[in-house]
């Protein structure tokens, strides 16, 4: 009876270890960044940062998809963010919901009632990955 039980634990081992979780997103080998609420994802081309923080040629569409690493610095994305921007094109930051595709916007303005703009959420991420937000100018982010 011992031998059958140990046999059916090293079964449930065997047969777990061939499952793929899809409880997280991966593009091109690319383990991404999750979050919980994301935009549908557009059309355009995938640019692939490596984990150091360099990419290839930028792509020709319009909207360029960032397929980085989620153990990137945010400072390195938002550099390579504002190197899109200067060539008139959209960047996107491609995130997951779980296994869900979608982009992620980490800043955006309003109006105020003087017409002024400002940020309307701040955003940034952890060495490991998190991605933290909270209100402009806050000392404490929700992670």
């Amino acid at each position: 009876m011992a031998h059958f039980i140990s046999f059916l634990i090293i079964l449930e081992f065997v047969l777990l270890a061939n499952c793929t979780g899809d409880y997280q997103a991966k593009v091109e080998g690319v383990w991404i960044p999750q979050a919980d609420s994301i935009e549908p994802l557009p059309n355009g081309e995938h640019w692939k940062i490596d984990n150091e923080g360099k990419a290839g040629k930028v792509p020709d569409s319009s909207n360029v998809l960032m397929v980085a690493p989620r153990e990137i610095p945010w400072h390195k994305i938002q550099s390579l963010r504002e190197n899109i921007q200067s060539l008139g094109k959209t960047p996107l930051l491609v995130v997951g919901k779980r296994k869900d595709l979608g982009v992620f916007v980490p800043s955006d303005a309003f109006s105020t009632r003087d017409g002024a703009t400002e940020k309307s959420i701040s955003a940034y991420v952890t060495p490991k990955g998190k991605f933290c937000v909270g209100p402009p100018k806050a000392r404490e982010f929700k992670c």
